[in-house]
């Protein structure tokens, strides 16, 4: 049979019309940013619950725990959050102090020279005859006047008696059914000796 003819080179690819010239390849996108963190938890009520004090009476074990005022600061505009009222549940005043001379409501007045004191702070287990084995357990919860988050506290010692100025603690939000969600806490805190002066926090 006669050869076959050869086969026709095949045909150039047809160019591009204009403005229809294929992109390079996109670069890769560069990873999302971190989620935002949630919310900083707010309430209408916080509480402390103070753990130790200074010590060191010279009368014996220490059991009662005193402050002259306390401050919440809000975490947006860093200014003093409006406090209505304290309470110490559990506490008691002074057997000898004036009636409500020396009731939690006193550490929110603004006033230094007043203060709370709780002489139900500390217990004494039998044969305990010094504050190494006195057990401190005081809380005092305060109540806002709208739902915020304290970016920060002040604690500010009273007018005398420095072995009732507390030195450890835990701070946080004081739930509805009375349950305690932790925010932060604190231990060994040396407390200024300065009478009506800011802890340094």
């Amino acid at each position: 049979p006669p050869p076959l003819p050869p086969r026709a080179p095949p045909s150039p690819p047809l160019p591009l019309p204009p403005g229809d010239a294929r992109p390079p390849l996109d670069p890769p996108r560069p990873p999302a940013p971190p989620a935002s963190p949630p919310p900083p938890p707010m309430s209408t009520r916080y509480e402390f619950r103070f753990h130790a004090v200074r010590g060191g009476w010279n009368q014996g074990p220490t059991t009662d725990l005193q402050l002259a005022e306390v401050r919440l600061f809000d975490h947006v505009t860093t200014m003093p959050l409006a406090i209505v009222g304290a309470t110490n549940p559990g506490g008691a005043a002074p057997a000898l102090a004036a009636p409500g001379s020396e009731d939690p409501d006193k550490v929110v007045d603004g006033d230094r020279s007043t203060k709370w004191v709780d002489a139900n702070a500390g217990s004494v287990p039998d044969g305990c005859t010094s504050d190494e084995c006195t057990v401190i357990s005081s809380l005092l919860v305060i109540e806002l006047h709208h739902a915020a988050f304290p970016v920060r506290y002040e604690l500010v010692t009273a007018n005398d008696n420095p072995h009732r100025d507390p030195t450890a603690w835990s701070f946080g939000i004081r739930r509805d059914d009375g349950s305690f969600l932790l925010l932060s806490e604190e231990s060994h805190v040396d407390p200024p000796t300065e009478r009506n002066t800011p802890y340094p926090l």
